[in-house]
């Protein structure tokens, strides 16, 4: 049940809020570390970490993130 809520709530906000229509899940999620903060019976934030080199050469740094649902 966590994982079916883990990827609904990506698809809400990196797919339809954002307005992004590529494909959300794939296979990097099989080498990837996921975290998340579950609160009175609700994930309340996730974040996937993938090793640099995965998607994209270096990791990207906080100044260039944004944070979902503000």
């Amino acid at each position: 049940e966590e994982l079916y809520e883990l990827l609904k709530i990506r698809v809400e906000v990196f797919v339809v809020e954002q307005k992004c229509p590529y494909q959300e899940i794939d296979e990097k999620d099989k080498n990837a570390y996921h975290i998340y903060l579950k609160e009175a019976g609700q994930i309340k934030a996730y974040l996937r970490v993938l090793y640099p080199g995965i998607l994209f050469e270096e990791a990207s740094r906080s100044e260039e993130r944004r944070v979902g649902k503000e």
